[in-house]
């Protein structure tokens, strides 16, 4: 039995992020290995910085962010196994791979000097895998390559979300990435549903999801679609990811939420509008008409490259709706178009296979130390 060590990011309350850790641990588990994930790095908050976020989680759970924090952790606590040893020489003996991904783990705005997200410390090349491992942007700071380039290119099997991440490999001198899916889509939607069968949140019985990412730019215009579009269909509307506050002016806002209610919430959804990339995948992956909204800007850091790989990918790009900040509203010419959900369907069953033979393929590589 192969023992497997992850990295990515569990220190959150992001649901996609957990729900991708989640999955790719569920599959790797299928495989007959044994899982753990590795305890990111993250250097801790001092000063000001710290007290205002002692102020501001303060705030949050008078608003109900404490449940909400209640239900992630007693999540992380049963399917997310943490190993907690920070010494690599014993981890190198501990583990026969180690596995980067997914998420924006290759994402210098994010991992900055971290890294272990590059397995800088795995002593043996044949350990390494990276899996949908994200760089989330079109192009790597100048900065950052000539480190990534070195380390990356240690890897045994490179594989990458987006096919923007296939352009910085090779621009990078790499040439052997491979285009996986996200391990949310790994699993089916009767995989998830199977999650969350004995979770029954208080849901309308007709509702338009709108899952937006807090503090995004584009929320209020998209929010304030979804009440024209809910109206339209004569269906309730159900906002989750938005500040709680928010919950105080409008039974809309659901703010408790945790992991495996989240994916209730798409399972049972009549219609979804979302900024978020895994809001897109869990719309898809549960065959609900859906609109995926990117903000449109020109900075470094611009990440919408993961949802616009995603949807080229499967075929439905016409779902993209790009918004900015010179807009009143949002006009939707396309509104009425049906999405062709048994092409979309063959095609993710297509790269499903591809993407579980890849890491197949990668966890029973042969090491140079024998297990």
């Amino acid at each position: 039995m192969k023992r497997v060590a992850i990295l990515t990011f569990i220190n959150t309350e992001n649901y996609g992020a957990l729900l991708q850790a989640y999955a790719l641990s569920y599959i790797c588990r299928h495989m007959g290995c044994t899982t753990h994930f590795l305890r990111e790095q993250i250097a801790p908050l001092r000063g000001l910085p710290l007290v205002k976020n002692i102020v501001w989680t303060w705030v949050r759970s008078l608003l109900g962010y404490s449940k909400r924090r209640a239900k992630t952790k007693a999540f992380a606590r049963k399917f997310l196994s943490v190993d907690e040893c920070r010494d690599w020489n014993t981890l190198n003996r501990r583990y026969d791979k180690f596995i980067v991904g997914s998420d924006q783990v290759w994402n210098p705005f994010i991992i900055r000097n971290n890294m272990d997200f590059l397995l800088k410390n795995v002593t043996d090349n044949n350990k390494k895998i990276a899996y949908a491992a994200s760089f989330a942007l079109r192009d790597l700071p100048l900065e950052y390559k000539e480190v990534f380039s070195r380390y990356i290119g240690d890897f045994a099997h490179i594989g990458v979300r987006e096919d923007a991440g296939l352009k910085i490999l090779s621009n990078l001198g790499i040439e052997r990435g491979v285009h996986n899916i996200d391990p949310t889509l790994l699993l089916t939607a009767h995989d998830w549903s199977q999650l969350c069968q004995d979770v029954t949140p208080s849901t309308p019985e007709n509702y338009l999801l709108c899952y937006l990412m807090p503090g995004n730019k584009s929320n209020h215009l998209i929010i304030d679609y979804a009440k024209r579009l809910a109206h339209k269909h004569n269906l309730q509307l159900v906002i989750i990811g938005e500040r709680e506050y928010k919950a105080l002016f409008s039974n809309d806002y659901v703010v408790t939420a945790g992991p495996v209610e989240f994916v209730h919430y798409f399972a049972h959804a009549s219609m979804v509008l979302t900024n978020s990339f895994h809001g897109t995948c869990f719309a898809i992956n549960y065959q609900k008409p859906f609109w995926s909204f990117v903000w449109s800007n020109r900075t470094a850091d611009n990440r919408n490259s993961r949802i616009e790989s995603l949807l080229a990918m499967l075929g439905v790009a016409s779902r993209l709706i790009s918004v900015d900040a010179s807009m009143q509203h949002i006009v939707n010419e396309k509104e009425n178009e049906a999405i062709d959900f048994a092409n979309v369907q063959m095609l993710l069953d297509t790269k499903r296979n591809e993407s579980l033979t890849y890491l197949t393929t990668a966890i029973n590589y042969a090491n140079s130390v024998a297990n």
